[in-house]
C-alpha cells in the first residue's frame, strides 16, 4: 500500500545513511543530516538501521495513510500529530488505515525523522535511497516531495504488534516505554559549530586562520556568525557544506580560492589553466 502526501510542507525528502564509496566520481554521499535519528527511528520499527526514512525538514508535511502502518517519529520536535491530535516521539506509533499525520510548529532541533516498518519500495540508485537534490538522483524521483506524491510501502499492511497499547489514543496505539534520546541527541538553545582544518585552509595567509579559527561562535536569530569578524553562513551553503561568507576582507593566497559557492567534483580533479 502507500502513503499520499496531501501537503509537501518546506523540505521532506527520502534518506538514507548515504551513498558511499562515489565521491571520487564526483557523487556526494547524502544522507541523513541526523544519522543517529534515523537508525533509531528504523528500529523502533523493526527495520535494519540502515532503512531509508523521510527526514523533515522545520515546516512538515501532511501525510494520508492508506494502509495500517507501524512507524516512529524522532529527531528534532516539529509537533507531529495524528488527526489533529499530539502524538509522541521517540517509540513505535501504529497508525491505523484512514489516519493523517502531519506536523506543526518547530519547538527543537530542525529535522525531523520518519520511518515506516518494511521501508518504502524504492530502487537504489548507486546502492543507497537517498534523495541527491541537485544530481537528481536516488529517493522519489530525486526530488523532495510534492503534493498529490504516492509513496509506495514495502510491506503492504502491518499488523499491531503485540506490545503496544490496546487502547486507541489520539489515533494511535503505542508502547508505554520510549527511547532516552538524550542519551544520543543532545538539543540546546546555545549550540556550538566545529571547526577543524580543512584542505582549503592553506590557502588563506596566516592572519585570515587566525580570525577563522580563534573566535567563537554564537546563535542569533537566522544566522551564526563571529563575534568580532562578522564570518556568517552564505545562501549558498548546503544540507551537508557550509560556504563562509566574511563581511569584511579575507586576505587569500590565490585568487581562485575567493569563491564560497561549494561545488562537487572527484578526489582526482586538477584544474586545466
Amino acid at each position: 500500500m502507500s502513503i499520499r502526501v496531501s501537503k509537501a510542507g518546506l523540505l521532506t525528502s527520502i534518506q538514507d545513511l548515504g551513498r558511499k564509496g562515489f565521491q571520487q566520481h564526483g557523487v556526494i554521499v547524502s544522507g541523513a543530516m541526523d544519522s543517529y535519528s534515523l537508525r533509531i527511528a528504523n528500529l523502533l520499527v523493526g527495520n535494519d538501521e540502515k532503512e531509508a526514512g523521510l527526514e523533515v525538514t522545520l515546516m512538515g508535511p501532511t501525510l494520508e495513510i492508506e494502509s495500517d502502518c507501524l512507524v516512529a517519529i524522532t529527531g528534532g520536535d516539529l509537533t507531529p500529530s495524528v488527526n489533529g491530535k499530539p502524538v509522541p516521539m521517540w517509540k513505535p506509533l501504529f497508525i491505523p488505515k484512514g489516519g493523517t499525520l502531519s506536523f506543526g510548529p518547530c519547538r527543537t532541533g530542525c529535522r525531523s525523522y520518519l520511518s515506516v516498518a518494511g521501508g518504502f519500495s524504492i530502487n537504489e540508485v548507486l546502492n543507497s535511497k537517498s534523495t541527491y537534490l541537485r544530481g537528481e538522483i536516488g529517493g522519489y524521483k530525486g526530488r523532495a516531495l510534492q503534493t498529490d506524491d504516492v509513496l509506495p510501502l514495502s510491506v503492504p499492511a502491518a499488523s499491531k504488534p503485540a506490545f503496544l497499547s490496546n487502547e486507541l489514543i489520539n489515533g494511535v496505539y503505542t508502547s508505554s516505554w520510549s527511547v532516552n534520546y538524550k542519551e544520543f541527541v543532545h538539543f540546546t538553545k546555545k549550540p556550538s559549530v566545529r571547526v577543524i582544518n580543512g584542505v582549503n585552509l592553506i590557502y588563506l595567509q596566516l592572519k585570515a586562520k587566525v580570525i577563522l579559527l580563534k573566535n567563537p561562535l554564537k546563535y542569533q536569530i537566522n544566522q551564526i556568525e563571529w563575534l568580532s569578524n562578522g564570518w556568517t553562513f552564505s545562501s549558498a551553503s548546503r544540507k551537508k557544506s557550509y560556504c563562509l561568507k566574511p563581511s569584511h576582507k579575507v586576505l587569500f593566497k590565490s585568487a581562485r580560492w575567493k569563491s564560497h559557492y561549494p561545488v562537487s567534483r572527484p578526489s582526482n580533479y586538477r584544474r586545466i589553466s
